[in-house]
């Protein structure tokens, strides 16, 4: 899981994050790296992730679909 961080950055150009929002906290770097992983966290259409913005209803059911469907497999 440690090397998806530079996967990602590699699939970007080795683009540096355009904000904040697309640097995970510490104490949530290894959850955000196993989402973007598992596709059950995606970069929006500008390549941002939002990691600082409240999740709506919304977003916390389409990642939980995501989930669902993931142990499905």
């Amino acid at each position: 899981m440690g090397d998806l961080a530079e996967k990602v950055t590699a699939a970007l150009g080795n683009q540096a994050p355009a904000s904040l929002d697309n640097a995970p906290a510490a104490w949530s770097k290894d959850a955000v790296n196993w989402a973007l992983e598992n596709r059950l966290l995606l970069w929006d259409s500008n390549g941002n992730l939002k990691l600082r913005e409240n999740l709506t209803r919304e977003q916390f059911c389409v990642m939980l679909k995501r989930y669902h469907d993931m142990l499905q497999k």
